[in-house]
């Protein structure tokens, strides 16, 4: 068995550290919380206004933290260019143009329904949602952690934050703050968590379910590696460098750098099972119709070619592991989901349940 797939077979979910023997045997989505609605912002008939988006003050701006915000073209400072007496002038006029970046908001289309899987409260910090602001999703917005400024003592907080940092009353209630925000266009590589990807690809949608799908699927995964020592698949990158527990107050203590229990950075795998196997797997899910037929697309989309991974390490996680999905939030992809035999949570959650179990996961690149 390879190490990174012993590693999430063995270490791969929260349970498998407190409750010793547990294992991670198969894999599923989810529809609500964890997931990334698609909402149709180039539809002006739902998309009918904007919202005001401002950083989140506790992440830093685009010069702090361009990883995040390095895409918006709003908030990047202008340069002083020409000729000055002294260089005096030119950092003066580089502080205001620096204070105008500050001062400008982002404008994101929006419309009555629009929502992130957590429903843009404070207290959901991995709310997430993409704007797609072309029908074929070639372009969009995509944000993590996107929160309301609410009345209340934690908006007053980031008002205040973000007012004194603008050096104006430029934030209000109403508007919105987020940790991390894209704009997603052609030729633009992402700047995704582990590796050069956007949230939009490899995705899972209700077509993977539907027939053959060439997507890798992103995956959440519990164990990545951090801190010094920390390694990462090609081309990606370690998600967490910094020597300290990922996750703050998590009730584990993870070993830092490259131990075998934990899972490189963007590590890609795909599924060796054959066709009896995923027979059998089948009989042993008890799916029947429409259900049955989604799982069997699932299997086959994750055998792939044979060479290719079909699923790779996106994001870190703090419980089991899952496949970023597009989720229920969005109405006609909930109904899209209902026709592959997924209509509640318990249903995506159970996607891949056992599967691991009747094929075997390999690296691949």
């Amino acid at each position: 068995m390879d190490r990174s797939v012993e590693a999430l077979i063995n270490y791969g979910a929260i349970d498998c550290w407190t409750k010793p023997g547990t294992r991670v045997s198969g894999i599923g989505i989810t529809l609500g919380h964890g997931s990334w609605p698609i909402q149709p912002g180039w539809d002006k008939a739902r998309a009918t206004g904007n919202i005001v988006v401002w950083p989140n003050p506790d992440v830093g701006t685009v010069r702090d933290n361009p990883g995040r915000f390095g895409t918006i073209d709003e908030w990047k400072p202008k340069q002083a260019t020409g000729w000055f007496l002294f260089d005096f002038f030119r950092q003066l006029k580089q502080f205001a143009l620096d204070l105008e970046a500050i001062r400008t908001p982002l404008l994101v289309p929006w419309g009555s329904g629009f929502s992130g899987a957590g429903g843009t409260q404070p207290e959901s910090p991995d709310n997430g949602v993409l704007i797609d602001t072309k029908a074929d999703g070639s372009e969009g917005i995509e944000i993590q952690g996107l929160a309301p400024i609410e009345d209340n003592l934690v908006g007053r907080i980031k008002i205040a934050q973000i007012n004194t940092r603008a050096m104006a009353p430029v934030a209000s209630f109403g508007h919105f703050w987020c940790d991390g925000v894209g704009r997603r266009v052609p030729g633009l590589v992402g700047t995704g968590s582990q590796g050069p990807i956007w949230k939009r690809q490899g995705l899972m949608r209700p077509n993977y379910l539907a027939g053959p799908v060439d997507d890798c699927i992103r995956t959440v995964i519990y164990n990545a590696q951090f801190g010094t020592g920390a390694t990462h698949a090609r081309n990606g990158w370690v998600e967490h460098p910094d020597p300290r527990q990922p996750y703050r107050n998590h009730p584990v203590v993870l070993p830092m750098g490259n131990d075998p229990r934990m899972i490189p950075c963007y590590q890609g795998w795909r599924l060796v099972i054959s066709d009896p196997q995923i027979q059998a797997w089948l009989d042993w899910s008890g799916a029947t119709g429409v259900l049955r037929m989604s799982k069997w697309w699932l299997a086959v989309n994750l055998r792939g070619d044979g060479r290719r991974a079909t699923m790779r390490a996106a994001e870190s996680g703090t419980g089991w592991p899952i496949f970023e999905s597009s989720g229920g939030v969005q109405l006609d992809e909930l109904a899209a989901w209902r026709a592959r035999g997924i209509a509640t949570e318990k249903d995506a959650n159970a996607l891949g349940a056992g599967l691991f179990d009747f094929g075997q996961l390999v690296e691949a690149a």
